[in-house]
């Protein structure tokens, strides 16, 4: 901290933020879902890692990757907090603001279930349903809940969770852009959206005019076309799966920073299925490449301990009734041609943001290998609906963004024609960014008017409840290995 002028934060303390925002929930995860023998010794290497992060002697092995100190002015620094804070908010998280349709039903009923309910949650005894779901993003609030006896106080604390969350992520974009604070990098941020606007009309099933019904719901998921491509604009992911995506910015923001550290790899990336297991398989192939490549630095009490957790986290997750609803894609479709598909769709989708930011990505293997993944998977489906395109791109969605706000920061480098192109861009790729708050607003109109509540509450307390649409995604029946071998011996004994 800096006296008088303003406050000052080391990429250091940045680290060790993002690592105590997802250590939170897996703690929590680890110690409540699972027999004491299996959480105690994996939760204490967790714990341990931790505090061999926050040495002196290890702080200052961790790679800087370029990345500068932060600092502003007081003035600006509290009003940027105040801004990720009320961009939380009109997002829908916590439900102080119009919720838009539908998906926050079932995050809410998923935290309601978390806040009410004994852990490990079962709807019964011995094989009846239980949460199976990645939920680790509510676990921090839940306690919140719980601890105060009101949905309302986890609510708020959800708010908090995830503008931490949102501020870290900024935090090592301001680093590695300089380390000025800059509302112009905010904004980039906030309006981000991959040029969806473009590949609507090559790609998408169904007709739309923003002219026509501007409230039509084919207008919020442009980003997710036929069922197999997708990449959705930052405030998509903040309205609908943010429980994943704000875990996916902390996480690559810790991954961009410190892909070097293999000793530290596998711990960093072991946390991540816990909340995101479809975005975590984006990611594996480089993790297990760039473990495979420096072995012996790989061989730490950290890396067992991210290996150990993720495996719990699998064992707990595969038990999911939807599990086995994986399928091929458009069976039809020959092999070569759905990957060219692809392919022109990701093209379409980030090549001109890839114009401007091509100086950080040309030899970037992380990044080819994101987007690459991006075109494999749309060849797999999973159930009725787009999820696995739309979760497998969150990295490359995420990285992309994270670089191209980098890029935003250097505009005072650019010519005068570049810098107009620039904006040209962005404002192209910005329409679900600006229609999703305008769509807010609409929906806070609504809400004002008594047409609907501000909160979705029709699933709360029905998650388990087979007749709604979506009951398989949330829950395992029956006994798979997690419930035979790791799950808490009472839970079998649960009315």
């Amino acid at each position: 901290m800096m006296k008088g002028e303003g406050m000052k934060t080391d990429p250091r303390s940045l680290v060790l933020q993002g690592y105590v925002w997802l250590m939170m929930p897996a703690l929590l995860f680890l110690l409540f879902w699972f027999r004491w023998e299996v959480a105690l010794p994996v939760a204490g290497l967790l714990v341990w890692s931790f505090v061999r992060l926050c040495r002196p002697a290890a702080r200052e092995e961790l790679p800087d990757g370029g990345y500068s100190a932060v600092s502003a002015s007081r003035k600006r620094l509290w009003l940027m907090a105040a801004a990720v804070i009320a961009y939380v908010l009109v997002c829908g998280i916590g439900g102080f603001v119009a919720q838009l349709p539908n998906d926050h039903a079932w995050r809410n009923g998923v935290f309601f279930d978390l806040a009410r309910r004994e852990w490990p949650v079962a709807y019964g005894g011995d094989g009846a349903p239980m949460l199976c779901y990645y939920f680790a993003f509510w676990l921090p609030s839940a306690v919140v809940s719980k601890a105060t006896g009101l949905i309302a106080a986890g609510d708020a604390a959800q708010v908090l969770y995830a503008a931490w969350g949102t501020w870290i992520a900024l935090g090592f974009i301001f680093s590695m852009s300089g380390g000025r604070m800059l509302w112009r990098v905010l904004l980039v941020f906030i309006g981000f959206n991959a040029m969806d606007v473009v590949t609507a009309f090559f790609f998408s099933d169904e007709s739309f005019s923003v002219f026509e019904d501007p409230w039509a719901a084919q207008l919020m998921w442009l980003s997710t076309t036929s069922g197999r491509f997708a990449a959705s604009a930052n405030p998509v992911i903040y309205n609908f799966i943010y429980n994943q995506g704000i875990a996916v910015w902390v996480f690559m923001s810790l991954l961009m920073h410190g892909r070097r550290d293999t000793g530290r790899l596998m711990l960093l990336f072991g946390m991540l299925p816990a909340f995101a297991p479809i975005p975590a398989l984006a990611v594996a192939p480089w993790v297990t490449a760039r473990l495979l490549r420096g072995f012996r630095q790989a061989l730490t009490v950290e890396n067992v301990a991210g290996l150990l957790f993720a495996l719990l986290t699998s064992f707990f997750l595969l038990q999911n009734n939807s599990g086995s609803a994986l399928r091929r894609a458009y069976p039809d479709t020959p092999v070569a041609e759905a990957l060219l598909l692809a392919a022109a769709y990701y093209a379409l989708s980030f090549g001109a943001f890839v114009i401007f930011i091509w100086r950080y990505v040309r030899r970037d293997g992380l990044y080819w290998s994101l987007v690459a993944m991006c075109v494999v998977i749309s060849l797999a489906g999973v159930g009725r609906t787009p999820d696995l395109a739309w979760r497998i791109s969150l990295p490359a969605v995420v990285m992309t963004a994270a670089l191209v706000c980098r890029r935003a920061a250097e505009t005072a480098s650019m010519s005068r024609a570049v810098r107009r192109a620039f904006v040209a861009v962005l404002l192209a790729g910005s329409f679900s960014s600006v229609w999703s708050v305008v769509f807010t607003l609409h929906e806070e109109a609504c809400v004002w008017r008594g047409e609907r509540t501000r909160k979705y509450l029709s699933m709360m307390g029905h998650i388990a409840d087979p007749s709604q649409p979506y009951y398989n995604n949330f829950v395992a029946t029956g006994g798979g290995f997690y419930r035979r071998h790791l799950a808490p011996p009472d839970i079998r004994l649960r009315e």
